[in-house]
């Protein structure tokens, strides 16, 4: 193989991004998560808003702790998986063994536990059947959701 063509796999190998899933956040974050997921290179988006109004396409939904009432809000406008403050009636952190589950959980208030939750996401975006699986219950969580109040 000659040095040219050496020099251009090189160069394509370079502008492949890694899969990474896009992610909304909403609500208020730290400087340091939002630093680390700069550092990661996550495409993201912010949303301080109380209500979805963005259209934009999502697969992950980020939610600030004090937002955490309001993830079912954007869980059905954008059929995102959401990265939840600790489980709820709605809410289970998802098991990729046992495939149970409809959301990324951050049991600590720390932009470290918050990070943690996103790259589990990141890795289960990884495995498409992980990721269909996961994006199934998300997917019955907001049909169920409209049909009931919880």
């Amino acid at each position: 193989m000659s040095l040219s063509a050496t020099l251009k796999q090189v160069k394509s190998k370079k502008k492949k991004k890694t899969l990474r899933p896009k992610l909304m956040l909403v609500g208020s974050f730290s400087d340091l998560f939002l630093e680390g997921l700069s550092d990661l290179d996550f495409d993201f988006v912010l949303n301080k808003s109380s209500k979805p109004t963005q259209n934009v396409s999502v697969d992950v939904v980020v939610v600030a702790t004090d937002r955490t009432d309001q993830a079912l809000d954007y869980v059905k406008k954008y059929k995102a998986v959401p990265v939840v403050y600790k489980e709820s009636r709605i809410f289970a952190d998802f098991n990729p063994i046992e495939e149970v589950g409809n959301a990324f959980i951050y049991s600590e208030n720390s932009p470290w536990s918050m990070l943690e939750a996103v790259l589990r996401a990141n890795e289960t975006y990884k495995f498409s059947y992980d990721w269909k699986s996961l994006k199934e219950e998300v997917e019955d969580t907001a049909k169920y959701a409209k049909k009931n109040v919880f």
